[in-house]
């Protein structure tokens, strides 16, 4: 198929990119989004993502999806003594060296030493 206005060649393409098949605002004219209920049942904005939680899966909007995860992350910051800023971030160096010391190329390796990791 061709282009009626600039006769390039479109396949099956709705529109071109001289502007033929384009709305007013320059989109595509398809069926409008489906609306999904978030699942929090006062919230008007439409679900752009489902997860998995204690109680079963949940449709989240942007916002309740941030905010689910936000609070996952203060109870576990919580749960392991993190009250400020740079506890967290003292925390996340010590992590890091221990994970940069498991990550390290087999050549740097000692002979032997990955059997001490599975001893372990």
């Amino acid at each position: 198929m061709e282009c009626p206005d600039c006769k390039a060649e479109i396949g099956n393409s709705k529109y071109c990119g001289c502007g033929w098949g384009r709305g007013k605002k320059g989109k595509a004219q398809d069926e409008p989004a489906v609306f999904m209920q978030c699942a929090h049942m006062g919230c008007n904005v439409s679900a752009i993502c489902r997860v998995k939680t204690p109680t079963g899966w949940a449709d989240f909007c942007l916002p309740h999806y941030e905010k689910f995860y936000t609070d996952k992350a203060y109870a576990t910051c919580e749960k392991l003594g993190l009250f400020t800023v740079e506890q967290k971030r003292d925390w996340v160096r010590a992590q890091m060296r221990t994970l940069a010391g498991k990550w390290r190329p087999i050549y740097n390796r000692e002979p032997g030493e990955d059997l001490d990791e599975f001893a372990a």
